[in-house]
């Protein structure tokens, strides 16, 4: 299999199947053209989840504001309610040491 390709269910299935049985991973591998390390992480994969789903990649992003910067900001609003957004900007750079302007 090419780098990055996800391996067919069926062929996982048949891996699982016959590593269960007691062949090794190494003819295994062979047998489909497949890395051992590729047949081993298959198996123990599917001992640990007991799935032959590929994982999928994640593409979301992470936020630049984390939970804690959040409670910060809502803070530092609340504690004074007539402050302006630079004032705001500055007091939440100082807590979080994050530079943002406004």
């Amino acid at each position: 299999m090419a780098r990055g390709k996800a391996t067919r269910k069926e062929i996982r299935q048949l891996i699982v199947k016959w590593v269960q049985k007691g062949k090794s991973f190494r003819t295994r591998g062979q047998e489909f053209n497949l890395p051992k390390f590729t047949v081993a992480d298959i198996v123990t994969k599917y001992g640990k989840t007991a799935s032959m789903e590929v994982a999928g990649k994640s593409t979301v992003r992470r936020p630049k504001v984390t939970p804690r910067m959040h409670r910060a900001l809502v803070t530092i609003c609340k504690s004074g309610r007539k402050d302006t957004v630079r004032n705001l900007t500055v007091k939440w750079n100082e807590v979080t040491n994050a530079h943002l302007s406004r």
